[in-house]
């Protein structure tokens, strides 16, 4: 167990465990930032850049035994100068070199709050002043902002959960902002991805103060229960395609060029004099330099990297290099973003079946107390796509859905009549979104009329509080076959009885909805003993389904 939401001094081992909890969630949610990528350049890798520069830190830092934050904050700076990818690595980077030079003018092995924040201000100076020509509305604004409007209010702060709830709050409200103060992703519908980037790191930070510890793929170990996993939501902008025109021509600097130098001990570089030299050469944008003791760095877009290496090699040997072509990265994430051409809508409360439908990429998932013909406008109109499916889940959800059709009658649209989690949970496991739209419609149509799906329900079951063997016998149970209905007051031999009528000897696989109620489940385990002993052949898949109107329902392939 370990307690820190409440602490008021952060040593070098406490900023270790938030930094690489806060770098494991901006990992885990890389790909996501990677989908909101439009500037400088719409070549999806703002996200992977981001991780791969924080990873490099926690590579470095993570084995280190010494609790002063002085110690920590300086390997780390070190790691991050020499890993940072892309301009928001290089901008990271700079924003920790800068925390870093705070912390050891105080030269303390532990600071407080307000020294925490003062640093943070330090970080986001440097990071600003790395940049020749600083953007707003992108993440060195949603650094800049959160921080500042922190540093306004540190007198109040006493905890440092506190202080990270305060930031990370601050931090969405300016990423939310962005695309009102850089036009591309007002056009786009997307805020900054880098923002997104900054923001996803501080909830990582905040979770773990919480006491949540994040492994990769957003796997938790819990040192105290806690229900919160995700404070940030992502379906606030997620999803919302790039109406941008993917022209090459629109790429003024084709390399995206790194390299990193050890300079002479007689070096005579001015680092401004050599950034104005640069802007005046005309040679390239997005131009961050960088001289850290005797180490040069320079991040720019430019098409003649030769050059750049010609100009900076005078002052010292060189230590790195990296080189991306920008054209053909973006022709490639083009190309996969474009691959998707439909959106899945669909409808959930339960977080495990939200888990399901996500693995299955579906793309909106719709609380049923929300669900609604205004809803689905809103989602829709958020898209630039033509193309969309909907999967109700009931005969009213089915009502309310077919109304889409009125409202966007030039668009792609199509609203499948699935009135169960079987037939949407089916029809998504053979969705294949490399697929064309129109292949994908023909094979969900084909996958509904074939689908063998059976349900168990009795209306008034669950109107019981207790169950008990008296009360029970007094309530018929229901299988629905193919609109008939077959009724029986035992459930177990209701049960049985489907399903040698269902399952032959060509079936191999057998999913099973199924509800939690403690009844039920006794009952499914004698179903499981009874299936193993009939069809020792077939698999069988088992998932919880808490809805009120069905005790089992039975998806056989």
């Amino acid at each position: 167990m370990f307690e820190t939401r409440n602490k008021k001094t952060i040593d070098g081992i406490l900023f270790k465990k938030m930094f690489i909890n806060g770098t494991i969630n901006l990992k885990n949610k890389h790909q996501e930032i990677n989908n909101l990528n439009v500037f400088p350049i719409p070549d999806g890798d703002t996200g992977t850049n981001m991780q791969m520069t924080m990873m490099e830190g926690v590579e470095k830092i993570k084995k280190i035994k010494n609790s002063s934050i002085i110690i920590v904050t300086k390997i780390l700076s070190d790691a991050l100068l020499f890993g940072s990818k892309g301009n928001s690595g290089v901008i990271l980077s700079q924003f920790f070199s800068g925390f870093h030079d705070q912390i050891y003018k105080l030269q303390k092995k532990n600071i407080n709050i307000s020294e925490f924040i003062d640093s943070l201000a330090n970080g986001y100076k440097k990071a600003y002043n790395s940049v020749l020509k600083p953007v707003e509305g992108t993440i060195l604004t949603v650094i800049r902002e959160s921080i500042e409007k922190t540093l306004k209010i540190k007198k109040k702060l006493k905890t440092i959960k506190g202080t990270l709830q305060k930031l990370f709050q601050y931090a969405q409200i300016s990423l939310e902002k962005t695309p009102k103060l850089l036009p591309i992703l007002e056009k786009s519908n997307v805020v900054d991805s880098g923002g997104a980037g900054f923001v996803s790191f501080l909830e990582g930070m905040l979770l773990y103060v919480d006491n949540i510890l994040l492994t990769h793929n957003n796997k938790i170990k819990k040192e105290e229960e806690s229900n919160q996993l995700n404070y940030l939501n992502y379906s606030n902008f997620q999803n919302k395609n790039h109406n941008i025109t993917l022209d090459n021509n629109t790429i003024k600097y084709c390399y995206c060029t790194e390299f990193i130098f050890k300079l002479n001990n007689d070096n005579n570089l001015d680092i401004t004099k050599k950034k104005k030299e640069l802007e005046k050469d005309n040679i390239g944008d997005s131009l961050i330099l960088i001289k850290d003791n005797d180490i040069l760095k320079i991040h720019i877009h430019t098409n003649n990297p030769g050059v750049i290496l010609d100009n900076l090699i005078k002052y010292g040997n060189l230590l790195k290099s990296k080189i991306d072509n920008m054209k053909e990265q973006k022709d490639f994430f083009y190309n996969t973003q474009t691959k998707q051409n439909s959106f899945i809508i669909t409808i959930s409360s339960e977080p495990k079946i939200k888990k399901i439908f996500q693995d299955l990429k579906v793309d909106f998932i719709i609380e049923p107390k929300k669900y609604s013909i205004e809803k689905i406008q809103q989602i829709i109109n958020q898209n630039k796509l033509n193309n969309i499916i909907i999967f109700p889940h009931n005969d009213q959800t089915i009502k309310e859905s077919l109304k889409i059709y009125k409202i966007f009658p030039n668009l792609n649209i199509r609203v499948f009549k699935t009135n169960n989690i079987g037939q949407i949970y089916s029809s998504l496991l053979i969705y294949n979104k490399n697929l064309s739209f129109d292949l994908n419609l023909k094979n969900i149509e084909k996958n509904i009329e074939k689908k063998q799906i059976y349900e168990i329900i009795s209306p008034n079951f669950f109107l019981m509080k207790q169950s008990n063997s008296s009360t029970k016998e007094k309530f018929d149970f229901i299988a629905m076959v193919k609109n008939k209905k077959i009724y029986e007051k035992d459930l177990l031999i209701l049960s049985q009885k489907l399903l040698k009528k269902i399952i032959n000897s060509k079936n191999n696989f057998l999913t099973i909805f199924y509800n939690k109620n403690t009844f039920i489940q006794n009952i499914l385990k004698k179903i499981e003993v009874f299936l193993e002993n009939e069809y020792e052949n077939l698999e069988i898949e088992k998932i919880e389904y808490n809805n009120e109107n069905f005790i089992y329902i039975f998806v056989v392939e």
